[in-house]
């Protein structure tokens, strides 16, 4: 089976950087043919480039990743530029004051920090978020398409029509350093996604 794969780190694969990873995306490339362009720390609207790159009506299955309408878009983010699991990931406010409080003055951090604290606006970033997630809805098929995520609430947005899995509660049930959940935590989630391509996709 040919999927396809759009996300934040929850639907990244982590064997880039951690190649013993027992992470989900890299269990589910052992059995089917697997176009991962997830990548962590992106916000929702580079999960729209992803899908403005890819053609998902050449796949079986589609398994769309909704992130956090925390995470703010930079075209250079200068703290993890040479890490080979985040190059691409944008701003966000505790990862910023982290790197900030770690001793990390690069004047690009310290503006985005006064961003946040000056002129970021939570309802309007919900707003956009949205816009987005549905941005990306309008061009996928729900019947083909499961929409998951491991950030508390992000799925609201999503209508009742669609395939959806919420694994915001297993990252407190089953902690790890193994894509955010433990090894069993992984096995949980590949179970869940496995059976729903068992049970909607014709050639699963």
């Amino acid at each position: 089976m040919k999927i396809l794969i759009l996300g934040d780190s929850w639907c990244a694969d982590w064997s880039v950087k951690y190649p013993e990873s027992v992470c989900w995306p890299s269990q589910l490339k052992q059995k089917h043919t697997v176009t991962n362009c997830a990548q962590a720390g992106v916000s929702q609207y580079q999960v729209c480039q992803q899908l403005k790159h890819t053609d998902p009506e050449q796949y079986d299955a589609v398994i769309f990743g909704v992130t956090s309408p925390n995470r703010l878009y930079s075209p250079s983010n200068p703290i993890h530029s040479t890490d080979p699991l985040h190059a691409d990931c944008d701003l966000i406010y505790a990862d910023l004051v982290h790197h900030r409080n770690s001793g990390n003055t690069d004047p690009r951090i310290l503006s985005a920090i006064k961003f946040y604290q000056h002129h970021w606006d939570q309802q309007h970033a919900v707003f956009q978020h949205q816009l987005q997630v549905e941005w990306c809805l309008a061009r996928l098929n729900p019947e083909n398409t499961l929409v998951t995520s491991m950030i508390t609430y992000s799925l609201n947005c999503v209508p009742p029509c669609w395939h959806t899995l919420d694994v915001a509660d297993l990252k407190t049930q089953y902690p790890g350093d193994q894509h955010h959940l433990s090894e069993q935590g992984n096995q949980i989630a590949l179970n869940s996604i496995t059976d729903w391509l068992r049970s909607n996709i014709r050639c699963a």
